[in-house]
């Protein structure tokens, strides 16, 4: 291995290239303080050894050649050699040896890859937005079947300061109400925003509603003018979403899931059975609901035909049960007694709902799925470049075709062996203005 100039310095020289190499530093980290510099971290280390004066500049530099090999040749490499075009002096420009820089690779900096990786690393934390995980899926789900995603944020729509009208009400109730609907207002505009500019060539979308953390599906019907809202956890977070048919002027009516009071075994006789129970996994619930759902070419008709009114006089908003719907929407249940509820209420899926749910394990099914939706990330990120990723979380629409393969096999079946959800991620392609010829929205009748 070559030696490098500075290992030649004489003592006051050694001592004249530490400081400049200080104030370069110094210079460095002032510049781009806020910006999203790679190994910033380590120069600052760098930097605060300099100061401190305990470490030999072959000390220091044992840390640099230790970084470069074993993280990348990039940043550091770059603001080293800003040290020779400050001096302009020859003795300063090898201060790495050329074994150094032919054995180390350059760093690849791919946030977008990091952000996806890190969105499917942890699955239990609350915190985490994952909007990239979920245009991505939305991506892989429009290259398996007829898809039309969208992700909106209501964040912007729905946690907006009172205006000055709002300031002025006598009472904190006609603040909280004209708030209220002044919020829904902007957030369905979105939504019909949403609705009249799609130009797929598709009659339905599936929109995944964000609020926070939190990951809410609805299925657009444009021509039936209805909107099928499915939440896992069932709570008063979809309750604003209800009120659409008051604010749209795309959307006449909607249907959703009313989880079904159930008997718990307890204390408490009854409790709701809704699918889940933790506060983390509300995307991978959402994305499921909206590729099962995409599945069914006609299940706004078989909500037409099954869905109960809220109350007596509602003309706008009709629900329906987990019991009505197919094993597949009710797989990833966290709740072994919702599970247990949902096969004695429809026997003839039983065997189906076992094999989904690893005889009836909690949380088996949504174990499954989240892995199912990390080897799908795992694969998009191994094999695509930032820049390609980028562009398919642009679109997530399928492109329609005229005629589309249509397996004659039972949707959800392969043979006589249930199909994993991976499976069909693989497998299942469906006509879109053809029904299967067993609906998997059949149950309930």
């Amino acid at each position: 291995m070559q030696q490098r100039l500075f290992d030649k310095l004489s003592t006051a020289s050694a001592e004249a290239f530490r400081n400049d190499l200080f104030d370069v530093l110094d210079k460095y980290i002032d510049d781009h303080e806020d910006d999203d510099i790679a190994d910033f971290d380590f120069l600052q280390t760098i930097h605060i050894d300099l100061a401190k004066d305990k470490l030999s500049l072959a000390e220091i530099f044992e840390k640099i050649e230790l970084h470069i090999t074993t993280k990348g040749y990039d940043q550091v490499n770059e603001c080293f050699q800003e040290l020779s075009d400050v001096k302009s002096n020859p003795k300063y420009q090898t201060v790495f040896s050329d074994d150094h820089k032919k054995n180390s690779q350059p760093v690849i900096h791919e946030p977008t890859k990091i952000k996806l990786r890190g969105q499917i690393g942890n699955f239990d934390d609350p915190k985490v937005y994952r909007d990239d995980m979920v245009r991505l899926m939305m991506h892989d789900f429009s290259q398996k079947i007829p898809y039309n995603g969208r992700l909106i944020d209501a964040d912007p729509f729905t946690m907006l300061p009172l205006n000055e009208e709002e300031l002025q009400m006598d009472s904190e109730e006609q603040r909280r109400i004209a708030h209220s609907r002044r919020e829904n207002a902007l957030l369905f505009a979105e939504i019909d925003r949403v609705i009249a500019e799609d130009t797929s060539g598709h009659n339905r979308i599936q929109i995944l509603v964000r609020s926070g953390p939190h990951y809410t599906t609805l299925d657009i019907d444009k021509k039936n003018r209805s909107c099928f809202i499915v939440d896992a956890v069932d709570d008063s977070s979809q309750y604003r979403l209800h009120q659409i048919p008051d604010f749209s002027k795309l959307v006449d009516k909607v249907f959703y899931v009313k989880s079904p009071m159930i008997p718990s075994g307890k204390s408490d006789e009854t409790m709701k059975g809704a699918l889940q129970k933790d506060s983390s996994s509300c995307s991978v619930f959402a994305l499921d609901h909206s590729f099962q759902v995409a599945l069914n070419p006609e299940v706004h008709q078989w909500l037409e035909s099954n869905a109960v009114p809220g109350s007596e006089q509602s003309t706008t908003l009709y629900h329906v049960t987990w019991n009505q719907l197919p094993p597949d929407m009710v797989k990833n249940a966290q709740s072994t007694t919702v599970i247990r509820h949902y096969m004695d209420s429809n026997p003839n899926v039983a065997t189906q709902v076992m094999a989904l749910t690893g005889d009836n394990k909690s949380g088996h099914g949504l174990v499954d799925t989240k892995e199912t939706f990390k080897s799908v990330i795992h694969g998009y990120c191994d094999q695509y470049s930032e820049g390609a990723l980028l562009e398919m979380m642009k679109v997530t629409t399928s492109v329609p075709e005229t005629s589309m393969k249509h397996s004659s096999d039972d949707v959800g079946t392969k043979g006589n062996t249930t199909q994993t959800f991976k499976e069909k991620l693989k497998d299942v392609v469906v006509d879109e203005k053809k029904a299967p010829d067993n609906l998997p929205f059949n149950l309930g009748n």
